[in-house]
């Protein structure tokens, strides 16, 4: 997707998304009854999985990944606990030193 030759309209892709909605949906149930994925406070957990979903949200706002979009993006419309929870992560302490500053501008 970043390089610009992924086949959006490949099998491989069509699959990929749906495991990526399977996934969006198990952990919004699971964030819709806690604050973190596992537990009462922020936990390793959130702290693997959190990179991986604004890897993705990434690039899904490519432009060319419009049509892929729809279906995971705004993730606060579609997922909202999940979009809770990726505002929880980023207000931890020390969030900002560890966003990768090339992500900033785009």
């Amino acid at each position: 997707m970043f390089s610009g030759s992924a086949d959006l309209d490949s099998d491989a892709v069509t699959s990929a998304m749906h495991a990526v909605a399977s996934e969006a949906r198990t952990i919004e149930g699971r964030l819709s009854k806690s604050d973190w994925i596992v537990g009462d406070a922020c936990s390793a957990v959130d702290l693997v999985i959190f990179p991986g979903i604004q890897l993705l949200k990434r690039a899904l706002e490519k432009p060319r990944a419009a049509q892929l979009s729809s279906r995971f993006m705004p993730v606060e419309v579609h997922y909202p606990a999940l979009g809770r929870w990726l505002a929880r992560v980023a207000a931890l302490p020390g969030y900002q030193r560890t966003y990768p500053p090339h992500w900033r501008t785009g």
